[in-house]
């Protein structure tokens, strides 16, 4: 027998943030792009998060509906007790599953900006709020008078 068959070498998986790194081209680009704007793959993963959430609120419905169905059909009050309390313990986990993922998602994202070089981002994102906040209403009424400038210059 052939031992070099045998014998495979090790390929280590590339990792991203803990996380084996995406396969392909695109897919490669795009955990490149989330990997240097946090904010991007925050609003990313939360996506998904509400997705997943989605999915199972669904089914807890679905449970629900069964219940309400099996009450129209007078089954024993025992089965349907059962499954409501199901329906509610699905929700229930659900909402706190989604709870806990958005919460640490929200503080990998602020460990990021804030102990990284990335605070800046949060500085100037918190700068153009506030000026827009101060500015709205004298920019508003600039933009309303240059607008009115160029309809009496066009006509």
């Amino acid at each position: 027998m052939n031992n070099e068959i045998d014998k495979k070498p090790a390929v280590e998986e590339p990792q991203q943030n803990g996380r084996p790194a995406a396969s392909g081209k695109s897919q490669t680009m795009f955990s490149r792009f989330l990997a240097a704007n946090p904010e991007f793959e925050f609003a990313w993963h939360t996506l998904k998060k509400v997705f997943v959430f989605i999915v199972i609120a669904l089914a807890a419905a679905g449970i629900h509906l069964v219940v309400e169905e099996l009450e129209h059909r007078k089954f024993e009050a025992g089965i349907t007790v059962t499954l409501r309390v199901v329906a509610y313990i699905v929700l229930v986990v659900d909402v706190i599953w989604f709870l806990r993922a958005l919460l640490t998602e929200m503080l990998t994202l602020l460990t990021d900006l804030l102990l990284g070089k990335l605070w800046l981002r949060v500085l100037t994102v918190l700068t153009f709020i506030v000026l827009g906040a101060a500015l709205s209403n004298p920019l508003k009424t600039a933009l309303f008078a240059f607008l009115h400038w160029i309809a009496v210059a066009v006509a």
